[in-house]
């Protein structure tokens, strides 16, 4: 059992029922290959892993994440802002980092919201795609504005389907 204020469940290898400052991280380590061609079927198992932990009366808060943020975890992925005039080359597609994280995230990490919104338990696949973004990306792609800047904008994640189609190889489109 776990007796703890939060609970940080990763889905990346790191230091064992690690503390943090918003409370205790836990390894939930998952065999990727089942779940690869199922994105569906890994949603359902966080989603019964979250409302299991959850549900236990010691536990005031949790969520998932695919890494956390002062461990280093997460992915970088190309992207296109569809309020700028398209890039021409690899060179001009911008890299960011990003992680999956589950509603809940940033309540329990005690991350304060700027502003828009978070992540809801209404942001499922076949719902508008959406994406929380951190002051640091806002100011590097809306650098004259405010935060709210980013708010309604239009993220591709990837180049431009003309450039991939000119840059990759037919095997991976």
């Amino acid at each position: 059992a776990i007796a703890a204020d939060t609970l940080i469940l990763t889905m990346l290898p790191t230091t064992p029922f690690a503390t943090t400052a918003a409370g205790v991280t836990v390894p939930l380590p998952v065999n990727t290959a089942r779940y690869d061609n199922d994105p569906p079927r890994l949603t359902r198992f966080a989603d019964a892993v979250l409302e299991r932990v959850r549900s236990d009366p010691r536990v005031e808060s949790a969520a998932i994440t695919s890494g956390l943020s002062l461990r280093g975890g997460g992915w970088g992925k190309l992207v296109t802002l569809a309020d700028r005039a398209l890039p021409t080359t690899r060179e001009e597609v911008p890299a960011v980092g990003y992680r999956l994280v589950s509603p809940g995230y940033f309540e329990t990490m005690g991350v304060r919201r700027v502003s828009g919104r978070v992540f809801t338990d209404g942001d499922r696949a076949g719902t508008q795609p959406v994406a929380v973004v951190n002051e640091t990306f806002a100011r590097r792609f809306w650098p004259q504005g405010k935060p709210d800047d980013a708010i309604g904008k239009v993220i591709w994640m990837g180049p431009p389907e003309d450039l991939a189609r000119s840059v990759l190889p037919s095997e991976y489109r």
